[in-house]
């Protein structure tokens, strides 16, 4: 898998002609915790901080891990303290990945989760709103609750569009191939040749899934400013991204069902264009390249200023 994954990356940097790149790393390896640190904490103190933290919010050592960290604006922290958002992965993930750039040539500029890339070209920089995210895959689905642009919470599910292409497969009896076309034009409308009913059965799955996270997200204590009689933030809206944000009615079914705002993401949120240009791609091929527009953002001295 490695060797095949070089090779094309190898091809990509001839063609391309690149040396450096911005690196996402898959959610589902992601650990993700909130703490409050000193507000005069120096680095070092606050990476010892984080490192007795990680005892008790991740299951590796500080050892296996590599880690950082960012200072989200929407967590307010108790008086005389600053709260931190942590990221961790183990180090043997990460050690896989740049051993691949490195055989491919590639320099790596950063890593960070896919979530926050995701978040970089889906949010509106300097934005206060806490969101969900949902890239809705081929097998599967991520969720990263975002705050401020910074990613809070993350969690993979084992579900996607093949899953719901198989839905209506096994209901209609159908090819997946015309279950596929069927997903694509049908989605959930009503009327003739409706699959909404079968999107429905394996939908719930997803939607559940939403709601139990945007709820543990609300009632957790930990994301007030100390004090636990506070609840948390409450999410603003629901934002859809990847292939399978383009069925139809899928925003609306979920925006019904989760009593919440859902709407299709917009990748080109934080990039001005003439007034007379149109991006090459569509509006519904954007939905998949919200992390790659996400990666390239961090090079923009405009964004990052």
């Amino acid at each position: 898998e490695s060797d095949k994954l070089i090779s094309i990356l190898k091809k990509f940097r001839r063609e391309l002609g690149f040396e450096f790149a911005h690196i996402s790393l898959p959610e589902e390896h992601a650990y993700v915790f909130q703490t409050d640190v000193p507000e005069d904490s120096t680095p070092e103190q606050i990476q010892t901080i984080i490192e007795f933290q990680m005892k008790e919010n991740v299951p590796i050592s500080p050892a296996e891990a590599v880690f950082d960290y960012e200072m989200p604006k929407v967590l307010p922290a108790p008086q005389g303290m600053k709260k931190i958002s942590v990221a961790v992965y183990p180090s043997r993930v990460v050690a896989d990945y740049l051993n691949v750039l490195q055989g491919a040539g590639i320099k790596p500029l950063s890593l960070e989760i896919e979530g926050e890339a995701s978040a970089r070209s889906l949010t509106p920089k300097g934005g206060t709103e806490t969101v969900i995210i949902v890239d809705i895959g081929k097998t599967k689905a991520g969720i990263s609750i975002v705050g401020g642009g910074t990613v809070l919470f993350t969690a993979t599910l084992d579900i996607g569009g093949d899953d719901l292409t198989e839905a209506i497969q096994k209901d209609s009896g159908i090819s997946f191939e015309e279950a596929e076309t069927l997903k694509r034009e049908r989605g959930f409308l009503k009327g003739k040749q409706s699959v909404s009913g079968a999107l429905l059965s394996a939908m719930s799955v997803l939607r559940d899934e939403i709601l139990r996270h945007s709820e543990y997200w609300r009632e957790h204590p930990m994301h007030a400013d100390g004090d636990k009689s506070k609840k948390g933030a409450s999410i603003d809206y629901i934002t859809l991204c990847g292939g399978n944000a383009n069925i139809l009615g899928i925003a609306e079914y979920m925006s019904a069902s989760l009593k919440m705002p859902v709407g299709r993401g917009n990748v080109w949120t934080n990039i001005s264009f003439a007034s007379d240009y149109v991006p090459q791609i569509s509006e519904k091929e954007s939905l998949e390249f919200a992390t790659a527009i996400g990666l390239a953002l961090r090079s923009l001295k405009s964004f990052n200023a």
